[in-house]
């Protein structure tokens, strides 16, 4: 009877009814569910924008220390706001391969801030007009040492472009393989040159011991209108987390 009032709601509403979601939808249901043995303490969220990564890790991980960073100052002043009631460490940093400064194209109307990156040279995107800023840049290992973190237990990276450099700047945190799950957004096809290659991400991920769990929030090429896959957040799992 339940089988049959669900196929009668499915063919009224146009939607497939689950009872539980399917793995690639949501990237913490599928890590809990895989790894359920497994205390996520810690959690890192690298362009964070205004928080929305971070809500959504909160949600999933009550009781986790949250870190978020965000380098662009009127972006991090939202992501404070939005933030400031769930108990969320933020920070007004940007992550890469060297410590220093860096100057970020970001749209001047103060709108699209998805379009931010940190990567120079980087050609303007649909009619958009930018402006610069110069923000602050650490690596990953020197920025845990300041803020004092010793663990960490998912790191999720958007940073429009610039996530390879993060990883550059993870030292030994990767090479030892010291966080079980990352994720990434990366380009899936070579007319995308905004986001990072994938397949210069996984070579880099692979030459650490870190392997492909899943495909993420799988976007279509929406600049020319083609049936090609444009970008996707593709998480890694280490080695030693997998069991290898």
């Amino acid at each position: 009877m339940k089988r049959q009032l669900r196929i009668l709601a499915e063919r009224l509403t146009g939607t497939r009814i689950f009872r539980h979601l399917p793995v690639g939808i949501d990237e913490y249901v599928d890590v809990k569910s895989r790894f359920p043995r497994h205390d996520f303490v810690c959690l890192l969220d690298v362009g964070a924008n205004t928080g929305q990564s971070a809500l959504q890790m909160r949600r999933h991980f009550p009781r986790a220390e949250i870190h978020s960073l965000e380098p662009i100052a009127a972006t991090f002043a939202e992501l404070q706001r939005n933030t400031r009631a769930l108990g969320i460490r933020v920070h007004h940093l940007a992550l890469g391969a060297a410590n220093g400064e860096i100057e970020v194209r970001l749209p001047a109307d103060g709108k699209h801030s998805d379009l931010n990156t940190l990567v120079v040279g980087k050609p303007e995107t649909g009619g958009v007009k930018y402006k610069s800023e110069v923000v602050g840049v650490r690596t990953l290992a020197s920025f845990c040492l300041e803020a004092g973190i010793s663990r960490i237990d998912f790191l999720k990276i958007d940073t429009e472009g610039f996530d390879l450099e993060v990883l550059k700047g993870a030292g030994s945190w990767l090479g030892e393989q010291r966080i079980p799950l990352v994720l990434v957004e990366v380009s899936m096809n070579p007319t995308n040159t905004f986001h990072a290659a994938f397949d210069e991400v996984k070579r880099f991920m692979e030459e650490r011991s870190y392997y492909l769990f899943g495909l993420y929030e799988q976007t279509h090429e929406w600049k020319a209108n083609k049936p090609l896959l444009r970008r996707a957040n593709v998480l890694f799992v280490s080695g030693r987390m997998a069991g290898l």
